[in-house]
């Protein structure tokens, strides 16, 4: 039997109790008194004999049905809202906080790219007598030695060149590396490369011939496939230390031909492959390793 006393009992109690606002509690309190109006119609109906009592009781039940449904449809929609908001809080919180992970690895990683290392010595250049032939693809390289080298510092630039020609086939790999001023002095200043050159660009108040005599590009040529995956694994940032020999390179197939001699002093120039100047150190490669330092 349908009992309105006891059912706006309930209503008050959850408003009460803060399980529902008053927004809630005045909708709900509208489908009790929907109901209600209902109720009295169905009594009067059968007060008046205009049904009996089977009709009578069929109707009552249909109303009670009507008005719980109602109710279990607003509990229901008051569940899905809950669960879509804590989802979108947590799909915020978890927004956030792979931002903030994605911006602090890009600041780390940038940093450690363009970090100053200092106390990295001068490279060593020795003597060296030899020669030896290599071949890639459809590709020969003759190479004679000129000096053993050995150069030690923090790599401010990596290119791998992908040309199609003999030359960029068999050296391909372009490190640019820095050492004493200009690696001490790294994180200030911004490079620009451009076809196996380099520049800085931005150097603030540092002195420009300083950091020109303790930065060089460097084309390697790997002497073996461990050379060649050091070479593909390292890059900006870390301090490397290469060891082979300073070469000139005559580089040939049936239709190109290239010659190229290395720099072997601070501030020269040797003819380069179009025909210009070029102070690039060419490297033959017999090691290639990163050196952990304390930074």
């Amino acid at each position: 039997m349908f009992d309105y006393a006891r059912e706006k009992e309930k209503l008050d109690r959850q408003l009460d109790g803060g399980l529902i606002s008053s927004k809630q509690y005045q909708r709900d309190l509208h489908y009790l008194n929907e109901a209600q109006v209902r109720i009295e119609d169905n009594k009067a109906q059968f007060a008046a004999h205009a049904i009996d009592g089977l009709a009578y009781n069929q109707r009552e039940a249909e109303i009670v049905k009507e008005y719980d449904a109602k109710i279990s449809e607003r509990k229901d929609n008051m569940v899905k809202n809950k669960k879509m908001r804590r989802n979108i809080f947590g799909f915020v919180g978890l927004l956030f906080f792979v931002t903030l992970a994605v911006v602090v690895a890009v600041i780390f990683t940038e940093g450690y790219k363009h970090r100053s290392i200092a106390g990295i010595p001068e490279p060593i250049q020795g003597d060296a007598v030899g020669s030896i032939t290599l071949t890639n693809e459809f590709n020969t390289v003759d190479l004679e030695y000129t000096h053993s080298y050995v150069i030690d510092g923090v790599v401010v630039h990596k290119e791998i060149d992908t040309g199609e020609n003999a030359y960029s086939k068999s050296i391909p790999y372009v490190y640019v590396i820095a050492w004493g001023y200009a690696a001490e002095n790294n994180s200030k200043i911004t490079w620009t490369y451009n076809n196996r050159n380099i520049k800085a660009k931005e150097y603030g108040g540092l002195d420009r011939l300083r950091i020109e005599q303790t930065v060089s590009v460097n084309e390697i040529i790997p002497a073996d496939d461990a050379v060649k995956r050091n070479l593909e694994r390292y890059g900006p940032g870390d301090r490397v230390q290469i060891t082979g020999c300073l070469v000139k390179a005559h580089i040939y197939n049936a239709i190109e031909d290239f010659k190229v001699t290395s720099s072997d002093i601070r501030g020269d120039t040797t003819d380069h492959i179009g025909g210009g100047p070029t102070a690039n150190e060419i490297i033959y490669a017999t090691t290639v390793v990163k050196i952990l330092d304390d930074d």
